[in-house]
């Protein structure tokens, strides 16, 4: 009888296991598996009818993150020399530039893009560049707002205008500088649009005479097209800036619409976890590490501030109250004086009625009040 179970027991255990097997080898994977799926992405040898890799594929990182938008627009990306595509495409677009103004090519004029590595290249706040006719440009990405955001904004584009000017140089040399502030913030009013340009123009006629320094700001929370009703190149850029991350978890023909674009496509790409090496990944936590400190150390400094404005508050209003009460106090005093009642029964009143009962007082302010009689007599009489 005992063998006999045991028998079962044995059956019934390599039942399972081939289920599990069967079940594992269906609807999972295995390390091995997962790791050459990675390298068979990153290769380029994918397999688009794999369910798994279509998963893993569309883990896009935040390219707003600061390590992220330079490996996306920071770096050299072409074989011919200091180009990047994506950074021309996306000032064009934004800049909203045409006909003679597109920009058809820039170079990085930064030397810290090409000296330090690309983890060094993390804390670069901004990115400078040059088009084909010397014009300067600045992308600048800010998460956070703060006070003196937009004179930061205009010293940037003056600071770089005059440092172009060494000793003797002329001023009809000076080169156009626009600077490309993409924000996750609201800097304007709801009145102006998700993109806006602003540049010197003169008040009644609105003519610029004054073209060389411009900004245009683009505010990533304004932006509320969905991908129906994207219908130029700005949207696009607009939109993955500030959706990507969640592109992940999008429909299928959502995702075509945005990627519809060929070069859209390839910043996706780009800007996909899958392909990116260990020291990439760790560079774009360490920047989102970097970014929840910050904002975590923003909130504290706002308690702070609203704590000591609360202390600040009450001891103005402490302060307040009792100027009041004083002055309060002081009338009472002067009308039991001005009726005439004898100095002694006063000061016996006040000292009953008040605390901050001072006999000196009490005796000068009765001195005030005999001249003041005095005086009231004489006019009268």
């Amino acid at each position: 009888m005992v063998k006999k179970n045991l028998i079962l027991l044995t059956v019934g255990a390599c039942t399972i296991l081939q289920s599990c097997s069967s079940y594992k080898h269906e609807n999972c994977m295995d390390d091995h598996s997962q790791s050459n799926i990675r390298e068979d992405y990153i290769s380029g040898h994918r397999n688009p009818t794999s369910e798994h890799e279509l998963h893993i594929r569309h883990e896009y990182a935040r390219p707003t993150n600061d390590w992220c938008f330079k490996h996306i627009f920071g770096d050299v990306l072409s074989e011919d020399g200091n180009q990047n595509e994506f950074t021309r495409n996306l000032l064009n677009s934004l800049l909203e530039l045409s006909g003679d103004n597109i920009i058809k090519e820039v170079s990085f004029r930064d030397p810290v893009l090409h000296t330090k590595t690309k983890m060094e290249r993390s804390f670069i706040t901004d990115i400078h560049c040059t088009d084909h006719l010397g014009r300067r440009f600045i992308i600048e990405m800010q998460v956070y707002h703060h006070s003196g955001w937009a004179k930061r904004l205009q010293a940037y584009v003056a600071r770089d205008y005059s440092s172009q000017m060494s000793k003797g140089d002329k001023y009809n040399e000076l080169l156009p500088v626009h600077l490309l502030a993409i924000t996750e913030f609201n800097m304007f009013p709801s009145n102006i649009n998700y993109l806006s340009h602003h540049a010197y123009a003169e008040k009644e006629t609105k003519e610029c005479f004054f073209p060389d320094t411009q900004i245009t700001v683009l505010e990533l929370p304004k932006f509320k097209k969905n991908t129906s009703e994207i219908v130029d190149q700005k949207d696009r850029w607009a939109f993955i800036l500030k959706n990507a991350e969640s592109m992940s978890h999008m429909a299928e023909k959502d995702k075509l619409t945005i990627m519809s674009d060929p070069l859209i496509r390839d910043v996706c790409e780009r800007m996909n976890k899958v392909t990116w090496n260990e020291e990439e990944l760790a560079a774009y936590e360490r920047s989102e590490d970097n970014r929840k400190v910050a904002y975590n150390a923003m909130i504290a400094a706002e308690e702070r501030g609203l704590q000591r404005g609360r202390t600040e508050g009450i001891k103005e209003g402490e302060e307040k109250a009792k100027k009041e009460f004083d002055q309060k106090n002081q009338e009472r005093k002067r009308r039991k004086i001005e009726k005439g009642v004898d100095p002694d029964d006063i000061k016996e009143e006040c000292k009953e009625e008040y605390s901050d009962y001072d006999e000196a007082e009490i005796d000068e302010m009765i001195k005030k009040a005999k001249k003041s009689s005095k005086r009231d007599t004489r006019r009268h009489g």
